[in-house]
């Protein structure tokens, strides 16, 4: 059995971080034979033609990419816009229960866009898609700038989460294969400091224009997507499509108890993300409409989120055994405190628990996939779970802002939420414990 800290290699003989479609010690980038498909071996014919390809961009570029991609569509075009739906409804462009939907549509199109984002990743080259993505955030946040009809809105929204599950699959992947080329994985989880920057920006700009209007604060929003857009199409131009594998299966399955185990990390993933949606999409909303407090101190309360998102990246959690398990249940236990308490100083710091998990659970199963099944499935598994994250945000969004109409406040369905992340920590660790038990056994059957 490996150690905590070590990473096996994949099932089908693959080191993780290399290339997709080779085998052999990549990590080392020395001597060390690589085996290519039989269709591309015209193509890649030694090992510098095969880190010409895959390494052609300075590491640097890529976090550029990766942060600017997550930070244009998950930082802003979902986690910044949390703070603009009780302005949605101060200034009466919609009711509260349209406003709450619209945070809820665009989850649904979170969703849509993990299903797509596979296919998408095929077909286009990272920054061509990234670009395409992109803009369609931009359009989200600008038309949504304005008192458009709720029908509009709530389309436009969907569209901002389908880009922004784009971002998230397709562009973590590319950045993980090139990283993984260059044997700098660790790097990899730095692009999740784009979560926490849009959700701290977006709130900071709240906090200093109290009493800005939901247009002014939206565009506000598109402008800080514009700059971001340009940056990511600026490093997007000079990653590389990766090679089309022909004969090959691009991203094939794991074996089955290794299988079992990411799937039960998978539903754990889906609970995490479902415990916490009504409190990531509503709690400022609760502390302004239904506790009372100001608007501003509402957006101060949510710089605690993007705080903890942002730090969370800069934290080696993938050394910290159980990290998955302890991060599920002190979410739990905060977002229990929001519904029981209210007092600011724990709105603010259930706030900063629930933003340091919402990347750092992805970072934490995103690496569980890859220590599991190496980079040439993680793809698959990465898509199966967060169309599988999105699947129950869509579903908690929905459902959150219809029980809070059925139940008459939020509270219950916080101290829901809070229940889920419990099981959440469960699944996580039956899931650990799968996996350690299919890697000792298949050592054992190899020695």
């Amino acid at each position: 059995m490996t150690g905590a800290g070590a990473q096996p290699a994949a099932a089908s003989g693959q080191a993780l971080g290399a290339p997709i479609g080779f085998r052999g010690d990549w990590r080392s980038g020395a001597e060390s034979r690589l085996c290519a498909p039989s269709g591309m071996v015209n193509e890649m014919r030694d090992l510098s033609d095969a880190r010409d390809y895959y390494c052609n961009t300075p590491p640097a570029l890529v976090l550029t990419y990766g942060i600017s991609g997550i930070f244009v569509g998950i930082g802003l075009a979902r986690f910044a816009y949390s703070p603009i739906i009780p302005l949605l409804i101060r200034d009466g462009w919609y009711s509260d229960y349209q406003a709450q939907l619209l945070g809820a549509w665009g989850l649904a199109g979170y969703l849509l866009g993990g299903f797509l984002a596979q296919r998408f990743a095929r077909r286009f080259s990272p920054g061509g898609l990234s670009g395409a993505m992109g803009l369609l955030v931009l359009l989200s946040l600008l038309f949504c700038s304005f008192p458009i009809h709720f029908v509009h809105a709530a389309f436009w929204r969907t569209m901002s989460g389908v880009a922004g599950a784009v971002l998230m699959i397709a562009g973590l992947a590319a950045v993980n294969a090139r990283l993984g080329a260059m044997g700098r994985q660790g790097l990899g989880g730095l692009v999740f400091t784009g979560v926490g920057a849009g959700a701290l920006l977006g709130s900071i700009m709240m906090v200093f224009l109290p009493d800005a209007s939901a247009a002014a604060s939206s565009l506000g929003l598109t402008a800080l997507c514009a700059a971001a857009l340009a940056v990511n199409l600026f490093a997007g131009r000079r990653m590389r499509r990766a090679p089309k594998l022909r004969g090959v299966d691009a991203f094939p399955r794991a074996e089955a108890r290794l299988h079992h185990a990411l799937l039960l990390a998978i539903a754990g993933y889906a609970l995490n993300a479902f415990g916490m949606t009504a409190h990531s999409l509503y709690v400022v909303d609760y502390v302004t409409r239904e506790v009372g407090l100001a608007p501003r101190m509402g957006a101060l309360i949510w710089t605690g989120f993007g705080i903890g998102a942002f730090l969370a990246p800069l934290v080696p959690l993938r050394f910290l055994r159980g990290g998955l398990v302890w991060i599920c249940v002190a979410q739990g236990v905060a977002i229990a405190g929001v519904a029981v308490s209210n007092l600011p100083a724990v709105f603010w710091g259930a706030t900063l628990i629930v933003g340091f998990g919402a990347p750092g659970v992805g970072m934490l199963v995103s690496a569980f996939i890859q220590r599991t099944i190496g980079p040439q499935s993680y793809i698959r598994y990465w898509a199966l779970a967060t169309t599988g994250f999105a699947s129950a945000q869509a579903f908690g969004g929905f459902s959150a802002s219809r029980l809070s109409q059925h139940w008459g406040g939020y509270q219950p369905v916080f101290l829901l939420g809070a229940g889920c992340l419990f099981a959440a920590a469960l699944a996580m660790a039956g899931a650990a414990r799968l996996r350690d038990r299919a890697l000792a056994a298949r050592d054992v059957a190899a020695g």
